[in-house]
This record gives C-alpha cells, sequence and structure tokens, in this order.
C-alpha cells in the first residue's frame, strides 16, 4: 500500500491473464504512518484504474513496526467508517466489509445500514465457529436452513476429506477444531484432534481420527474430566494419560 503505483502495475497483469475472471484486492486502511483516509483513496483511485472493480477492506491499518501478524488482527483500531465513506465515493467500485466481524446479525445491521457496500467478508468468526457458515444463506439469501446436525456435517466432512489423499491430518482436521465451540466438554473432542494428529494409528486416515474423536464427544457427554487417576470402579476412557469418567448414576 506503501507504493500504489506498483500494485497497479501487478494487477494489470493479472488481469490481462485471467482471461475475464475479476480481479480483486484485499486491502488495509493503511501501513505504518501511510494511514491517512487520503492515501488510502489515493491507493484505491490508482489501483481500480488497473482494472480492479472490488476491494475487501479490512477496517484497520497494519502496523509492521511493532506488532506481530496475530497483534495485527486485533490491536490497531477499527474504522468501519472509513470503508463506508469509500462505498459512497466511488459508487462505480464494490466494496466489500473485513474486520472484527463478531456475528451475523452485526452483518445484517451494518448491510441494512450501509447499502452502497457489496457485502462483508468474515474469517475469524467462521473459524471460531464454524457453525455459523450453515446459517449464512438462510439469513442473508432466504434459502432453506441446513438440515443437518453438526454430527451429520462432520461425518460429512469426514467422508470428503477421506477422497483426497494427499491432504495430512494436521491439515484435514484443522477446520473442525472449534466445531463444537461452546457445547459441554468440547474441549476433550479437540484435544483428542490435536493429540493424535500425528498418532501411528491415524496416519494417512484422517477420517478415522475424526471419526473417533466424535465417538469419544459422545461418550463423554455429560461427563466430568479428571487429569488425575479414577477410581478403579468408575466408567472410564483413557485418553492421552487423562481419563474421561462417566457420571454415576445415584442409586
Amino acid at each position: 500500500m506503501k507504493d500504489p503505483s506498483r500494485v497497479a502495475e501487478v494487477v494489470e497483469e493479472m488481469v490481462k491473464a485471467s482471461g475475464g475472471v475479476p480481479v480483486t484486492v484485499k486491502c488495509r486502511l493503511g501501513v505504518d504512518d501511510n494511514d491517512s483516509y487520503e492515501e488510502l483513496n489515493e491507493f484505491i483511485t490508482t489501483v481500480s484504474k488497473a482494472g480492479v472493480k472490488h476491494f475487501i477492506v479490512h477496517a484497520r491499518k497494519a502496523l509492521l513496526k511493532g506488532l506481530n501478524h496475530k497483534e495485527n488482527r486485533n490491536i490497531p483500531s477499527l474504522k468501519y467508517e472509513w470503508v463506508y465513506k469509500l462505498a459512497k465515493e466511488f459508487p462505480e467500485l464494490q466494496f466489500s466489509l473485513n474486520g472484527g466481524l463478531q456475528s451475523i446479525e452485526q452483518m445484517k445491521e451494518i448491510l441494512n445500514e450501509n447499502a452502497e457496500l457489496a457485502g462483508c467478508m468474515i474469517g475469524r468468526l467462521a473459524y471460531n465457529d464454524p457453525w455459523v457458515m450453515g446459517q449464512i444463506d438462510k439469513e442473508f439469501y432466504g434459502r432453506p436452513a441446513l438440515d443437518l446436525s453438526k454430527r451429520e456435517v462432520v461425518l460429512k466432512y469426514a467422508e470428503y476429506i477421506d477422497k483426497e489423499p494427499s491432504v495430512c491430518n494436521s491439515v484435514a482436521v484443522k477446520p473442525l477444531s472449534f466445531f463444537f465451540a461452546g457445547e459441554k466438554n468440547s474441549s476433550v473432542y479437540r484435544r483428542f484432534l490435536g493429540d493424535n494428529v500425528r498418532e501411528e494409528k491415524y496416519k494417512g486416515d484422517p477420517k478415522l481420527l475424526i471419526e473417533d474423536a466424535l465417538e469419544l464427544f459422545a461418550m463423554c457427554n455429560p461427563c466430568l474430566l479428571y487429569t488425575s487417576d479414577a477410581a478403579d470402579d468408575m466408567q472410564c476412557v483413557d485418553l492421552g494419560g487423562r481419563r474421561i469418567i462417566k457420571k454415576k448414576k445415584k442409586t
């Protein structure tokens, strides 16, 4: 972003080679001390002349000096109003908002109040709560709600990933880590996936790993998680040195 002309040159070549497929640009509000609205406006003006019609704007600036990648996702302040202003000043272009979006309700409110926006892009929300993706079609496009349980979705994913032998276990299970976020004992499921991605038993078989994680999750929910040895007279399942203890019914 410090060199809009250079970005425009790169984008222009991409547009020529794309065969008509639209080329989009995702950017921040600015970088380090190059963070004024005027500089952002100049960036959009210059790059759009190269043939870009759609910009996805993360409504924070990037601080390359002093913040790491993770910190840059959260620490610089959000300025949604700058993106709204761009959408109004460049009606011939499309702008999608990105950064800090926490819920479907928040996005619906933003889009309802800012008709100039083309849409919203989510990243962390989809990663931290993948189930939210099953509501997008219903909430934004009026399509029928997903008629599947979380377990059924995960099993369908396991079938899909089983047909992709080149995908390693760590990559295969990463999208599932937070799939049951907020549910009781979801950490048991998440830890099982994380602890066993490199186990010899599951080498080259992410489908089995996913199925075993689901089975364990179902078995211990509801359950108590003990980090010490369990009493011998309680039904339990070993989990990497810990025990999942099922509650005893009172007699």
